[in-house]
């Protein structure tokens, strides 16, 4: 087997077969070897074959003796690990939304009436004798009273703007924690969970 390392002294891969030394780019060697263990790499150290542990992640770069974090890598790894934690607050702010209002239960033509069945039960609210097509046309073909309908849509509504209030809160909360961390092991602190309204 052959070993290709590349301009770094690092095991770039494994080859069968001797590759045409002249096809390879400036910097690249080859070794007869055998391929490193699972959990581990090669390197190159005074043109010697060593294996070692592979790298914790590829955030890091060998030195020639170990591997080490370079300080520009290390603030790529904590606004990358910022963005994760970020992705997974959001996706979980919007679970709790979703699986309280019941949203993937319906379609999406009925969601986006949501906002005009709100606007016209609270203008009920305010004056009964305000114009509610929506909820007039929903009741209708639900064969139940208008009145019955608005109110039902009004605590629907009143309610759904509580607990979204509420969450976004936390949710606002969580992330201005998040983006003030200035270490890895400052954000893995942070323990992300949510209350829901009693």
């Amino acid at each position: 087997m052959f070993l290709l390392f590349n301009d770094k002294n690092m095991l770039e891969t494994v080859l069968e077969y001797e590759a045409d030394a002249t096809q390879l780019p400036d910097g690249y060697q080859q070794v007869t070897g055998d391929p490193p263990r699972p959990g581990q790499t090669a390197v190159l150290i005074a043109g010697q074959v060593e294996y070692v542990p592979e790298a914790p992640n590829h955030y890091y770069a060998w030195d020639g003796k170990t591997w080490i974090l370079p300080p520009e890598k290390a603030a790529e790894m904590l606004a990358d690990e910022k963005n994760r934690r970020l992705h997974d607050l959001n996706a979980q702010a919007q679970k709790i939304i979703n699986d309280a209002l019941g949203i993937d239960k319906v379609p999406d033509f009925e969601v986006s009436s949501w906002a005009a069945q709100a606007a016209e039960a609270k203008a009920w609210q305010a004056d009964q004798s305000a114009p509610t097509p929506v909820l007039e046309g929903i009741s209708a073909a639900r064969g139940i009273p208008a009145d019955t309908l608005k109110a039902a849509a009004l605590r629907k509504a009143l309610a759904a703007e509580q607990l979204t209030a509420h969450i976004a809160g936390q949710r606002q909360a969580f992330q201005g924690v998040i983006e003030a961390a200035t270490t890895l092991e400052a954000l893995e602190k942070i323990e992300i969970k949510f209350t829901l309204l009693r």
